[in-house]
């Protein structure tokens, strides 16, 4: 029985394998075309004691500015009988999206023919009664009395023609025969402005009212940004009105774009459930157009108050687990992996503990290419 205790003891006594901490790679030089450098292949930025820079990074909604967006839809009640645009249609100011049937359209047009039949009319007795008159055939009351009928005629004619252009409906062709027409009974549903359809409720067929719009048309080029500043943040002069700072518009297909623009103001009072203050911001020159609605990360930079050891955080690598950076040689094309300890980036820069000094200078861009010769001539020397 002490025997078996014992060896449960000694068991129990057995050192266990421990996880090998990362190693850096066995060589740390590396040497590559001077050609690479000077072509830009490689590039390489100053270790420097300054302040570091820091990101904010909060989240916002693409809106339309004043005047940059609007709805269609129908003045009078009625069914779609064509649609001619869809969503993602580009359009101009004007042109057709819809055609609507409605009896309103039709009663419209028929008051139009109407005022038209009896303007003319009291186009002709009046012209006989100017002929009369010179013939000296006619009255004074009589010609007096043609010219109010005439006069009321057309004043009732151009009732009727913005009673049809008010009802989305094109006035029928006038001349010899248009009279005889069937009375057309299809309103137009135009675009007001020119953009980009971005919604579409109008169905073939289906049943529409004044009161609901059918299309929404946005104008690209005349966005802003609605960014929702955590209260924490809301008082920093990162985002102070005028501050410029970075968007980041994410693709469908996993790329993103980034442009730059500058705070305008506050939106409105801060949430009281959130507890973040709606900031608006305005995208500068050059930004490629926005789409109202699409969700966009605003980046603000700003600084420390103290100045630290930094090296910029794109100059940080990995390599078999260790953090580091490649420090150039004198020697062109030459340089040198070095393990750094570093406190964790929270911006674009990051502040040193250990591992470089002032002034050498780390590669920036091109860091890949140096570890992959890196790790190829370490398998090659065995």
């Amino acid at each position: 029985m002490r025997r078996l205790a014992l060896g449960v003891f000694l068991a129990g006594c057995t050192p266990q394998p421990s996880v090998a901490p990362p190693r850096a790679p066995s060589s740390h030089d590396v040497k590559i075309d001077p050609k690479l450098v000077e072509a830009g292949r490689v590039q390489t930025e100053k270790v420097e004691r300054r302040a570091a820079r820091a990101e904010l990074r909060v989240p916002a909604e693409v809106s339309a500015t004043a005047g940059g967006a609007a709805e269609a839809g129908s003045l009078v009640a009625g069914r779609v009988v064509s649609i001619e645009a869809v969503e993602g249609d580009h359009v101009k100011r004007g042109q057709l999206l819809a055609q609507i049937e409605s009896p309103e359209v039709g009663r419209a047009v028929a008051e139009l023919l109407r005022a038209r039949a009896r303007f003319a009319v009291a186009s002709k007795k009046l012209a006989r009664q100017k002929i009369l008159e010179r013939e000296q055939a006619t009255s004074g009351n009589a010609l007096d009395d043609a010219q109010a009928e005439a006069t009321e005629a057309r004043a009732e004619l151009a009732a009727a023609h913005a009673l049809v252009r008010s009802v989305g409906a094109d006035p029928p062709p006038e001349g010899e025969g248009g009279d005889d027409r069937a009375v057309a009974v299809r309103a137009a549903i135009r675009a007001p402005l020119d953009g980009v359809i971005s919604r579409r409720d109008a169905v073939l067929g289906g049943a529409v009212t004044p009161d609901r719009a059918l299309f929404k048309i946005v104008a690209l080029g005349t966005s802003a940004i609605v960014a929702r500043v955590p209260e924490v943040l809301a008082s920093r002069a990162a985002f102070k009105e005028g501050a410029l700072v970075h968007v980041i518009v994410r693709a469908a297909d996993g790329t993103s774009d980034t442009c730059e623009a500058r705070v305008h103001g506050t939106l409105g009072a801060l949430d009281p459930v959130t507890r973040a203050l709606p900031v608006r911001i305005l995208p500068e020159a050059g930004c490629r157009p926005l789409r109202p609605s699409a969700f966009v990360d605003v980046v603000a930079t700003e600084q420390a108050t103290t100045d630290s050891l930094v090296v910029p955080r794109a100059a940080l690598v990995e390599v078999r687990g260790v953090t580091g950076v490649f420090v150039a040689r004198p020697a062109p094309g030459a340089f040198s992996f070095r393990a750094i300890d570093v406190t964790p980036p929270a911006g674009p820069d990051a502040i040193v503990v250990d591992g470089v000094g002032e002034g050498e200078r780390v590669v920036t861009s091109g860091s890949l290419l140096l570890k992959g010769e890196l790790l190829r001539a370490e398998l090659e020397g065995g």
